[in-house]
């Protein structure tokens, strides 16, 4: 009998929206700011007489990228939570066997099996919700590691939810 314990459970650690695609609403705000200020002051120095309006094209371009980006993840979000609540997901209990890192740059994914099954992830697959942290920064997958792992019934092969010895 295996000890395990819980690493990642997508309902408690599972952020909707990817932290840096805050920086669009930054971005969002610098270019309201900016038409608010040629407006009541005219164009800074920095801006051309005739890009009285980049604010504003600027600021709604990057709300409309974040608010883009924050849909698609919502549905994401709420498609992997609908498996939780139906009870749509299977469980695979194990080692982990045939293990490739991923390098800590990136430009290849994390694999491994799991019985008869493959799992691929990466740090920098924002379109997968589930656990994808690589060992390479800082996850826990490594060769011959006893894993139990609970994945959707249908669809990509996600980790919804990992315990580990």
């Amino acid at each position: 009998m295996h000890k395990l314990h819980t690493v990642y459970d997508f309902r408690i650690d599972q952020a909707i929206i990817p932290g840096d695609s805050y920086i669009l609403i930054a971005f969002a705000a610098f270019g309201f700011l900016l038409f608010f200020y040629n407006i009541q002051f005219g164009a800074p120095p920095f801006i051309l007489p005739k890009g009285k309006y980049f604010g504003l094209v600027f600021g709604i371009f990057a709300l409309l990228i974040f608010l883009v980006i924050a849909g698609t993840r919502f549905r994401d979000y709420s498609e992997v939570k609908n498996v939780f609540d139906q009870k749509l997901y299977n469980v695979i209990e194990g080692r982990v066997q045939e293990y490739h890192p991923m390098p800590a740059g990136g430009h290849d994914t994390e694999r491994f099996r799991v019985g008869n099954l493959y799992f691929t992830m990466s740090d920098f697959d924002y379109g997968i919700m589930g656990y994808n942290h690589a060992a390479s920064h800082g996850g826990v997958i490594r060769s011959n590691l006893y894993v139990r792992i609970w994945y959707p019934t249908y669809g990509r092969i996600a980790i919804l939810h990992l315990e580990t010895e």
